[in-house]
Protein backbone atom coordinates (compact mmCIF):
# COMPACT_ATOMS: atom_id res chain seq x y z
CA UNK A 1 0.00 0.00 0.00
CA UNK A 2 1.51 3.60 -0.96
CA UNK A 3 1.78 5.53 2.09
CA UNK A 4 1.55 9.64 2.06
CA UNK A 5 5.32 11.26 3.34
CA UNK A 6 4.77 13.62 6.59
CA UNK A 7 7.72 15.64 7.40
CA UNK A 8 7.94 16.99 10.49
CA UNK A 9 10.56 19.35 11.67
CA UNK A 10 10.74 20.50 15.49
CA UNK A 11 13.80 21.31 17.94
CA UNK A 12 12.59 18.90 20.56
CA UNK A 13 14.25 15.15 19.73
CA UNK A 14 11.81 13.72 22.58
CA UNK A 15 8.87 14.83 20.86
CA UNK A 16 9.66 13.49 17.48
CA UNK A 17 10.56 10.39 18.80
CA UNK A 18 6.98 10.22 20.75
CA UNK A 19 5.58 10.92 17.74
CA UNK A 20 7.18 8.39 15.67
CA UNK A 21 6.67 5.59 18.36
CA UNK A 22 2.30 6.50 18.62
CA UNK A 23 2.58 6.73 14.79
CA UNK A 24 4.35 3.57 14.56
CA UNK A 25 1.23 1.82 16.60
CA UNK A 26 -1.84 4.05 14.94
CA UNK A 27 -4.13 3.34 12.15
CA UNK A 28 -2.38 6.97 11.25
CA UNK A 29 0.78 5.33 10.35
CA UNK A 30 -0.90 2.57 8.32
CA UNK A 31 -1.15 5.35 5.54
CA UNK A 32 1.43 7.39 6.36
CA UNK A 33 5.29 7.74 6.39
CA UNK A 34 6.84 10.21 9.17
CA UNK A 35 10.30 11.82 8.20
CA UNK A 36 11.46 14.00 11.00
CA UNK A 37 14.13 16.65 11.66
CA UNK A 38 15.62 18.48 14.61
CA UNK A 39 18.32 20.54 12.23
CA UNK A 40 17.15 22.93 10.12
CA UNK A 41 19.99 22.48 7.64
CA UNK A 42 19.09 18.91 7.31
CA UNK A 43 15.37 19.54 6.73
CA UNK A 44 16.66 21.47 3.57
CA UNK A 45 18.85 19.11 1.87
CA UNK A 46 16.25 16.58 2.13
CA UNK A 47 13.40 19.22 0.71
CA UNK A 48 16.30 20.15 -2.13
CA UNK A 49 17.05 16.75 -2.97
CA UNK A 50 13.51 16.05 -4.57
CA UNK A 51 11.97 13.37 -1.99
CA UNK A 52 8.38 12.88 -2.20
CA UNK A 53 6.89 14.65 0.10
CA UNK A 54 2.57 15.34 0.47
CA UNK A 55 2.32 17.55 3.93
CA UNK A 56 5.01 19.16 6.07
CA UNK A 57 4.65 20.43 9.48
CA UNK A 58 7.35 22.71 11.04
CA UNK A 59 8.01 25.01 13.84
CA UNK A 60 8.72 28.97 12.51
CA UNK A 61 12.65 28.15 13.00
CA UNK A 62 12.65 25.73 10.10
CA UNK A 63 10.64 28.64 7.97
CA UNK A 64 13.69 30.43 6.16
CA UNK A 65 15.16 26.50 5.03
CA UNK A 66 11.49 25.32 3.93
CA UNK A 67 11.46 29.03 1.58
CA UNK A 68 14.72 28.35 0.19
CA UNK A 69 13.90 24.67 -0.88
CA UNK A 70 10.94 26.11 -2.90
CA UNK A 71 8.85 23.01 -1.95
CA UNK A 72 5.18 22.97 -3.28
CA UNK A 73 3.56 20.56 -0.75
CA UNK A 74 0.96 21.42 1.69
CA UNK A 75 2.49 23.06 4.64
CA UNK A 76 1.29 23.51 8.17
CA UNK A 77 3.13 25.71 10.92
CA UNK A 78 3.85 24.16 14.53
CA UNK A 79 2.44 27.18 17.25
CA UNK A 80 2.19 26.65 21.00
CA UNK A 81 -1.41 26.00 22.59
CA UNK A 82 -3.52 28.62 22.63
CA UNK A 83 -1.85 30.73 19.62
CA UNK A 84 -3.70 28.58 16.85
CA UNK A 85 -5.55 31.13 14.80
CA UNK A 86 -4.81 30.11 10.81
CA UNK A 87 -5.72 27.82 9.07
CA UNK A 88 -2.35 25.63 8.84
CA UNK A 89 -1.44 26.06 12.41
CA UNK A 90 -1.72 23.25 14.73
CA UNK A 91 -0.93 23.39 18.30
CA UNK A 92 2.21 21.39 18.87
CA UNK A 93 1.71 19.87 22.19
CA UNK A 94 -1.84 18.09 22.48
CA UNK A 95 -3.15 14.84 22.55
CA UNK A 96 -1.41 12.98 19.92
CA UNK A 97 -4.88 11.30 18.63
CA UNK A 98 -6.04 15.09 17.96
CA UNK A 99 -2.74 16.20 16.37
CA UNK A 100 -2.78 13.25 14.20
CA UNK A 101 -6.68 13.97 13.18
CA UNK A 102 -5.32 17.80 12.45
CA UNK A 103 -2.58 16.42 10.03
CA UNK A 104 -5.47 14.60 8.32
CA UNK A 105 -7.78 17.44 8.25
CA UNK A 106 -4.90 19.91 7.16
CA UNK A 107 -4.50 17.74 4.47
CA UNK A 108 -7.67 17.21 3.32
CA UNK A 109 -8.30 21.08 3.04
CA UNK A 110 -5.14 21.81 1.21
CA UNK A 111 -4.93 18.93 -1.40
CA UNK A 112 -5.77 20.02 -5.13
CA UNK A 113 -8.55 18.31 -6.81
CA UNK A 114 -9.24 16.43 -3.65
CA UNK A 115 -6.28 14.19 -3.52
CA UNK A 116 -6.71 15.61 0.54
CA UNK A 117 -9.90 12.85 1.05
CA UNK A 118 -7.17 9.44 1.57
CA UNK A 119 -8.87 6.44 0.95
CA UNK A 120 -6.60 3.48 1.96
CA UNK A 121 -7.04 -0.45 -0.16
CA UNK A 122 -8.71 -2.39 2.77
CA UNK A 123 -11.55 -4.58 2.29
CA UNK A 124 -13.40 -3.78 5.26
CA UNK A 125 -15.51 -6.87 7.34
CA UNK A 126 -18.84 -5.70 8.84
CA UNK A 127 -20.19 -7.75 11.75
CA UNK A 128 -22.91 -6.25 13.42
CA UNK A 129 -23.66 -6.90 17.46
CA UNK A 130 -27.43 -7.56 18.12
CA UNK A 131 -30.00 -9.06 20.48
CA UNK A 132 -33.54 -8.64 22.08
CA UNK A 133 -32.33 -8.61 25.31
CA UNK A 134 -30.57 -5.31 27.09
CA UNK A 135 -28.24 -5.44 29.27
CA UNK A 136 -26.92 -8.98 27.75
CA UNK A 137 -23.89 -6.96 26.95
CA UNK A 138 -23.71 -5.94 23.45
CA UNK A 139 -21.62 -2.70 23.63
CA UNK A 140 -18.80 -5.19 25.67
CA UNK A 141 -18.80 -8.05 22.75
CA UNK A 142 -18.45 -5.21 20.58
CA UNK A 143 -15.64 -3.22 21.64
CA UNK A 144 -14.04 -6.36 22.50
CA UNK A 145 -14.27 -7.90 19.05
CA UNK A 146 -13.11 -4.25 17.73
CA UNK A 147 -10.11 -4.38 20.78
CA UNK A 148 -9.24 -7.78 19.87
CA UNK A 149 -8.63 -6.79 16.01
CA UNK A 150 -6.53 -3.74 17.06
CA UNK A 151 -4.76 -6.04 19.09
CA UNK A 152 -3.60 -8.14 15.73
CA UNK A 153 -1.75 -4.96 14.42
CA UNK A 154 -5.09 -4.74 12.23
CA UNK A 155 -7.40 -1.66 12.13
CA UNK A 156 -10.97 -1.55 13.36
CA UNK A 157 -13.67 0.84 13.72
CA UNK A 158 -16.54 1.05 16.37
CA UNK A 159 -19.92 2.46 15.57
CA UNK A 160 -22.68 2.79 18.20
CA UNK A 161 -25.79 3.17 16.84
CA UNK A 162 -27.63 3.41 20.63
CA UNK A 163 -30.50 5.30 21.04
CA UNK A 164 -28.83 5.29 24.34
CA UNK A 165 -24.99 5.54 24.15
CA UNK A 166 -23.18 5.12 27.03
CA UNK A 167 -20.30 3.91 25.26
CA UNK A 168 -18.23 7.11 26.93
CA UNK A 169 -17.76 4.53 30.41
CA UNK A 170 -14.93 2.80 28.12
CA UNK A 171 -14.38 5.49 25.23
CA UNK A 172 -14.02 8.66 27.47
CA UNK A 173 -15.48 11.88 25.98
CA UNK A 174 -12.90 12.92 23.44
CA UNK A 175 -13.37 14.26 20.38
CA UNK A 176 -16.50 17.08 19.22
CA UNK A 177 -19.77 16.34 20.53
CA UNK A 178 -21.75 17.09 17.18
CA UNK A 179 -19.32 14.98 15.34
CA UNK A 180 -21.98 12.53 14.23
CA UNK A 181 -24.22 15.05 13.40
CA UNK A 182 -21.51 17.26 11.36
CA UNK A 183 -20.63 13.49 9.61
CA UNK A 184 -24.27 12.92 8.87
CA UNK A 185 -24.38 16.31 7.45
CA UNK A 186 -21.41 15.81 5.15
CA UNK A 187 -22.96 12.96 4.02
CA UNK A 188 -26.12 14.32 2.39
CA UNK A 189 -24.63 17.53 1.78
CA UNK A 190 -21.73 16.95 0.14
CA UNK A 191 -20.80 12.91 -0.20
CA UNK A 192 -17.55 13.70 -1.98
CA UNK A 193 -15.74 15.26 1.18
CA UNK A 194 -17.54 12.24 3.41
CA UNK A 195 -13.88 10.62 3.71
CA UNK A 196 -12.20 13.74 4.52
CA UNK A 197 -14.54 14.76 7.42
CA UNK A 198 -14.55 10.97 8.84
CA UNK A 199 -10.71 11.83 9.58
CA UNK A 200 -11.27 15.06 10.97
CA UNK A 201 -14.56 13.80 12.75
CA UNK A 202 -12.98 10.39 13.92
CA UNK A 203 -11.38 9.81 17.81
CA UNK A 204 -8.52 7.09 18.15
CA UNK A 205 -8.77 4.68 21.70
CA UNK A 206 -4.96 4.11 22.48
CA UNK A 207 -5.88 1.70 25.18
CA UNK A 208 -8.50 -0.38 23.06
CA UNK A 209 -6.59 0.62 19.57
CA UNK A 210 -9.71 1.54 17.55
CA UNK A 211 -11.51 4.24 15.69
CA UNK A 212 -14.85 5.41 16.89
CA UNK A 213 -17.49 8.49 16.26
CA UNK A 214 -17.58 10.17 19.42
CA UNK A 215 -20.69 9.47 21.49
CA UNK A 216 -23.38 11.95 20.73
CA UNK A 217 -25.22 13.60 24.72
CA UNK A 218 -28.45 14.06 22.69
CA UNK A 219 -29.93 11.29 22.03
CA UNK A 220 -32.68 12.74 19.58
CA UNK A 221 -29.84 12.77 17.19
CA UNK A 222 -30.49 8.61 16.69
CA UNK A 223 -33.71 9.15 17.02
CA UNK A 224 -33.60 11.50 14.05
CA UNK A 225 -31.44 9.36 11.74
CA UNK A 226 -32.86 7.46 9.02
CA UNK A 227 -32.31 4.07 7.27
CA UNK A 228 -30.72 5.71 4.46
CA UNK A 229 -28.41 7.80 6.23
CA UNK A 230 -27.50 4.61 8.42
CA UNK A 231 -27.06 2.88 5.43
CA UNK A 232 -24.54 5.97 3.95
CA UNK A 233 -22.64 6.52 7.29
CA UNK A 234 -21.36 2.56 7.18
CA UNK A 235 -20.86 2.60 3.70
CA UNK A 236 -18.71 5.26 4.23
CA UNK A 237 -16.69 3.94 7.07
CA UNK A 238 -16.55 0.42 5.04
CA UNK A 239 -15.42 2.37 1.70
CA UNK A 240 -12.76 4.61 3.53
CA UNK A 241 -10.51 1.76 2.63
CA UNK A 242 -8.53 2.32 6.26
CA UNK A 243 -10.39 -0.43 8.15
CA UNK A 244 -10.06 -4.25 8.12
CA UNK A 245 -13.05 -4.41 10.36
CA UNK A 246 -16.30 -2.25 11.33
CA UNK A 247 -18.00 -3.66 14.50
CA UNK A 248 -21.84 -2.02 14.74
CA UNK A 249 -23.23 -1.71 17.95
CA UNK A 250 -27.44 -1.59 18.11
CA UNK A 251 -29.80 -1.49 20.49
CA UNK A 252 -33.31 -3.72 20.85
CA UNK A 253 -35.50 -2.10 19.08
CA UNK A 254 -34.99 -3.47 15.66
CA UNK A 255 -36.04 -0.30 13.80
CA UNK A 256 -35.23 0.71 10.24
CA UNK A 257 -31.91 2.07 11.46
CA UNK A 258 -31.33 -1.10 12.87
CA UNK A 259 -32.24 -3.41 10.40
CA UNK A 260 -30.40 -1.64 7.54
CA UNK A 261 -27.15 -1.89 9.71
CA UNK A 262 -27.84 -5.75 9.84
CA UNK A 263 -28.46 -5.79 5.75
CA UNK A 264 -25.25 -3.94 4.81
CA UNK A 265 -23.54 -6.57 7.35
CA UNK A 266 -21.74 -9.68 6.56
CA UNK A 267 -22.06 -11.29 10.03
CA UNK A 268 -25.05 -10.63 12.90
CA UNK A 269 -23.86 -11.28 15.94
CA UNK A 270 -27.19 -12.30 17.99
CA UNK A 271 -26.56 -12.62 21.59
CA UNK A 272 -29.22 -14.85 23.87
CA UNK A 273 -28.92 -16.30 27.11
CA UNK A 274 -30.46 -19.41 28.59
CA UNK A 275 -33.82 -18.02 30.36
CA UNK A 276 -37.22 -18.17 29.06
CA UNK A 277 -37.61 -14.78 29.01
CA UNK A 278 -35.25 -14.40 26.27
CA UNK A 279 -36.24 -16.80 24.65
CA UNK A 280 -39.59 -15.00 24.11
CA UNK A 281 -37.95 -11.93 23.57
CA UNK A 282 -35.87 -13.44 20.63
CA UNK A 283 -38.98 -14.98 19.25
CA UNK A 284 -41.41 -11.99 18.92
CA UNK A 285 -38.33 -9.45 17.71
CA UNK A 286 -37.74 -12.27 14.57
CA UNK A 287 -41.54 -12.56 14.15
CA UNK A 288 -41.26 -8.59 13.78
CA UNK A 289 -38.47 -8.29 11.70
CA UNK A 290 -40.55 -11.38 9.37
CA UNK A 291 -43.61 -9.47 9.11
CA UNK A 292 -41.73 -6.09 8.81
CA UNK A 293 -39.45 -7.03 5.90
CA UNK A 294 -40.69 -10.12 4.74
CA UNK A 295 -38.48 -12.36 2.43
CA UNK A 296 -35.36 -10.46 3.57
CA UNK A 297 -35.45 -11.89 6.81
CA UNK A 298 -34.47 -15.27 5.87
CA UNK A 299 -31.02 -13.62 4.27
CA UNK A 300 -30.56 -12.09 7.48
CA UNK A 301 -31.43 -14.98 9.38
CA UNK A 302 -28.78 -17.06 7.00
CA UNK A 303 -25.82 -14.29 8.26
CA UNK A 304 -26.97 -14.60 11.66
CA UNK A 305 -24.44 -16.55 14.00
CA UNK A 306 -25.87 -17.14 17.22
CA UNK A 307 -23.70 -16.13 20.68
CA UNK A 308 -24.48 -17.94 23.91
CA UNK A 309 -24.05 -15.77 27.14
CA UNK A 310 -23.70 -18.44 29.55
CA UNK A 311 -23.61 -17.56 33.21
CA UNK A 312 -21.60 -20.58 34.34
CA UNK A 313 -20.01 -22.96 32.25
CA UNK A 314 -19.92 -24.30 28.67
CA UNK A 315 -23.10 -26.53 28.87
CA UNK A 316 -25.01 -25.87 25.69
CA UNK A 317 -28.13 -28.17 27.67
CA UNK A 318 -29.83 -24.37 28.94
CA UNK A 319 -30.14 -23.42 25.34
CA UNK A 320 -32.24 -26.84 23.90
CA UNK A 321 -35.38 -24.44 24.09
CA UNK A 322 -33.64 -21.60 21.71
CA UNK A 323 -34.34 -23.99 18.76
CA UNK A 324 -31.45 -22.63 17.15
CA UNK A 325 -28.02 -23.75 17.05
CA UNK A 326 -25.44 -21.90 18.95
CA UNK A 327 -22.15 -21.31 17.06
CA UNK A 328 -20.20 -19.29 20.06
CA UNK A 329 -20.36 -19.44 24.03
CA UNK A 330 -19.49 -16.20 26.13
CA UNK A 331 -18.55 -17.22 29.79
CA UNK A 332 -18.33 -14.21 32.27
CA UNK A 333 -16.72 -11.36 30.72
CA UNK A 334 -15.00 -9.19 33.44
CA UNK A 335 -12.35 -9.76 36.78
CA UNK A 336 -12.31 -7.59 39.24
CA UNK A 337 -15.08 -5.83 39.41
CA UNK A 338 -16.15 -2.96 37.34
CA UNK A 339 -14.51 0.22 35.62
CA UNK A 340 -14.11 2.46 32.80
CA UNK A 341 -12.26 -0.54 31.41
CA UNK A 342 -12.28 -3.44 33.17
CA UNK A 343 -10.53 -6.42 32.43
CA UNK A 344 -11.56 -9.28 30.30
CA UNK A 345 -11.41 -12.60 32.11
CA UNK A 346 -9.75 -15.52 29.96
CA UNK A 347 -12.08 -17.55 29.37
CA UNK A 348 -13.58 -14.51 27.65
CA UNK A 349 -10.63 -13.16 25.41
CA UNK A 350 -10.37 -16.65 24.33
CA UNK A 351 -13.72 -16.53 23.23
CA UNK A 352 -13.78 -13.57 21.44
CA UNK A 353 -10.48 -14.62 19.59
CA UNK A 354 -12.26 -17.24 18.60
CA UNK A 355 -15.31 -15.83 17.02
CA UNK A 356 -13.07 -12.88 15.72
CA UNK A 357 -10.97 -15.59 13.59
CA UNK A 358 -14.32 -17.60 12.54
CA UNK A 359 -16.42 -14.90 11.52
CA UNK A 360 -14.03 -12.45 10.38
CA UNK A 361 -12.65 -15.24 7.90
CA UNK A 362 -16.17 -16.50 7.33
CA UNK A 363 -17.22 -12.20 6.12
CA UNK A 364 -14.01 -12.21 3.72
CA UNK A 365 -14.68 -15.75 2.10
CA UNK A 366 -11.57 -17.89 3.17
Amino acid sequence: MHKQQLVAAVREADYLERLADYIRHSAFGERWQLTAFTNPQALRQYLKSGYPVDLLVAQTAFTPQIEEAGVSCITGLFVPIGHTSGEREIAQFQPLPTLLQSFETLYASGAPGGRGSIRGTKKSAVVTVCSAVSGIGKTTLALRLAQAMGARGNSAFYLNLEQWNASASWLGREGREDALSRLLYTLQSEPEQAAGHLNELKCRHAGLKIDYIPPCPNPEERESMTAELAELLIRAIRESGYYDLLVIDTDGRFDPVTIRAMQASDTLLWMTEPYASSRIKTEMAWAHIKARWGEGAAELARRTKWIAVHPGGTNDEPYAETRVRIDHVLPPAEEGGHGAEPSASPGYRAAIEHILERQLLRARGR
